[in-house]
């Protein structure tokens, strides 16, 4: 017995946007301009990836906003899976919006341990097995990055207070 109609499709739910809207890309690349890393190649090299509100909430980030992502590498310059997220619009919601109270920056997913950043523009493996190498240790991925642009060799900490992990004790 075959059936003589299809089944009615189910209406396709409307999917939000991950690409970013102009403003963001623009929002994006001013505030690589501001870090010196608004160059193609620089961008390409990191790997940051503007997104829309869509594509941080695709993430699993808890704020659903739009900025970029920042995925961290390791020594071999390989990615870990491990990124950060930064905030291009204001994150505040409700009453704190109308508060002196600061916007959250940057993000990452919830329950996830942070990494050292290393640029993947370095040679880590090499940094490594050299004591004579100048070793610099930065708050944030950014002015690692910035830092490994102009040949110093600057591993990056993304935000001091992720020293307070539960998870860690």
């Amino acid at each position: 017995f075959a059936p003589t109609h299809a089944a009615p499709k189910k209406p396709a739910t409307e999917q939000k946007p991950i690409s970013p809207s102009p403003e963001i890309v623009e929002a994006f690349h001013r505030k690589l301009q501001e870090s010196a890393l608004d160059t193609e190649e620089l961008i390409a090299d990191h790997k940051f990836t503007p997104m829309s509100a869509a594509g941080a909430e695709k993430l699993g980030l808890s704020i659903h906003k739009a900025g970029f992502k920042i995925p961290y590498f390791s020594l071999d310059g390989k990615e870990t899976g491990f990124f950060r997220f930064r905030y291009l619009e204001d994150t505040r919601t409700g009453i704190t919006k109308q508060t002196d109270a600061k916007t959250q920056r940057y993000g990452q997913v919830a329950g996830t341990m942070n990494e050292a950043y290393f640029s993947p523009i370095i040679s880590w493996e090499e940094v490594a097995k050299d004591a004579e190498y100048d070793l610099w240790i930065t708050e944030g991925e950014l002015k690692a990055a910035c830092a490994c642009s102009m040949g110093i060799t600057c591993i990056g900490l993304g935000g001091v207070w992720n020293f307070k992990s539960t998870k860690r004790k």
